[in-house]
């Protein structure tokens, strides 16, 4: 049975006229048809045909993604490429330069003296604006590459920090990704548990660290293999803890 959302991204009027539903079909790639489904933005798109009621483009390049509300109302978001960036009020112009001049891939911003509530920020590159959410709004995976994370590498993830496994894998959670991390490998196996099932995600094409140190290295790591073995196999994945996965 088909999701809420999975229903919009054929059915949707506004996702037709720009071109991505064709004969019922939306004709976005899978990997920006994933994001979408994971609440996140696509790739940078070709969007034609806008019609803002007093004005109307017919071409320009933007991300999209979609908003559902507690009623379960989807609205379709369009995220154009800026100019100049717009800088967030909550954040300082010295922190906002920690991610422009990558320093940073994401601060985590403590205002609780304003009354507001922890918020990772963000920019992102292909659109020159900066993004911000909450670190509940994170969902963490149970393991990375058949390796169970810590509580304290859970905590780390959602928060927007880098993360090591015990292999020397660096990855790090980014919600402008297409794929949601950054990473030094350029495939992963990410494990969850969804509604008390195991669900595993191999994810592919996942950009890399903008720091020399963490270039991308391959991909085929020993938990890597076994992890994609088991799958290729139907089999479960049996996650281990840090410190087996160092004795394998």
């Amino acid at each position: 049975m088909k999701s809420n959302l999975e229903n919009f991204l054929v059915t949707s009027p506004e996702l037709e006229q720009l071109g991505f539903i064709k004969e019922g079909k939306n004709v976005l790639s899978p990997s920006d048809i994933t994001s979408i489904l994971n609440g996140r933005r696509t790739s940078l798109l070709t969007l034609q045909h806008i019609d803002g009621g007093s004005f109307r483009i017919e071409r320009m390049q933007a991300k999209i993604s979609l908003f559902q509300d507690a009623d379960n109302h989807i609205s379709l978001r369009i995220h154009p490429v800026y100019y100049n960036p717009r800088y967030p009020d909550l954040l300082q112009d010295e922190l906002a330069h920690l991610l422009l001049d990558r320093d940073e891939v994401s601060l985590l911003i403590h205002d609780h003296e304003h009354g507001y509530a922890d918020r990772i920020f963000e920019f992102d590159f292909e659109t020159r604006e900066f993004l911000s959410y909450f670190p509940g709004q994170v969902e963490v995976p149970k393991a990375i590459n058949a390796e169970l994370l810590t509580a304290q590498q859970q905590k780390d993830f959602k928060s927007g920090k880098m993360i090591t496994l015990s292999d020397g894998t660096h990855i790090q959670h980014r919600a402008s990704e297409t794929v949601g991390v950054i990473a030094d490998r350029s495939k992963l196996i990410f494990s969850y548990v969804r509604e008390d099932k195991a669900v595993h995600l191999l994810l592919e094409g996942i950009g890399t660290f903008p720091w020399k140190h963490l270039h991308q290295q391959p991909h085929e790591t020993t938990g890597f293999n076994r992890a994609m073995n088991q799958l290729l196999q139907d089999k479960p994945i049996e996650v281990v803890n840090p410190s087996e996965a160092r004795g394998r």
